[in-house]
């Protein structure tokens, strides 16, 4: 049985690998997110809203600024494998999730506005109203 386990590697077969979706609870403007440092904006008075535009280093220096649509950023976020950032962000009662190349600061992937709260897991997204699984590329399914 492990020489087939053996011999499926060797003729191409490939193994999924577990995703991994790492919370970011930010208690001030700047957190550490893997190997990338977020400036979410000005928070208000209680660190749960950010005005954005977030602005991502990474750990070689180089930086980017995320579109000034990914604003008004509130909990639940996360990294996904170390490079997809998951945003969540607000406008009056609607919410939306927007997936960020960190390294890029390029969008891509946006929900539909929805209410309510989202919640990240390592295989979906989960919105009040619809689940998108996450496909092997790390961006949720359309």
């Amino acid at each position: 049985m492990l020489a087939l386990a053996s011999l499926g590697g060797a003729i191409g077969m490939t193994q999924t690998a577990t995703a991994a979706m790492v919370p970011i609870v930010p208690t001030s403007q700047v957190v550490q997110a893997g190997p990338y440092r977020l400036d979410l904006g000005d928070p208000d008075k209680d660190d749960r809203v950010f005005e954005g535009p977030i602005k991502i280093a990474g750990a070689n220096g180089k930086g980017c600024t995320v579109s000034d649509d990914v604003a008004l950023v509130t909990r639940p976020l996360a990294l996904l494998n170390g490079k997809l950032l998951y945003v969540t962000t607000f406008s009056g009662s609607e919410a939306r999730v927007q997936v960020v190349d960190a390294a890029t600061c390029a969008v891509k992937w946006r929900s539909a506005e929805f209410e309510g709260v989202p919640k990240f897991t390592a295989t979906a997204v989960h919105l009040p109203n619809r689940t998108f699984p996450i496909k092997d590329s790390g961006l949720p399914s359309q």
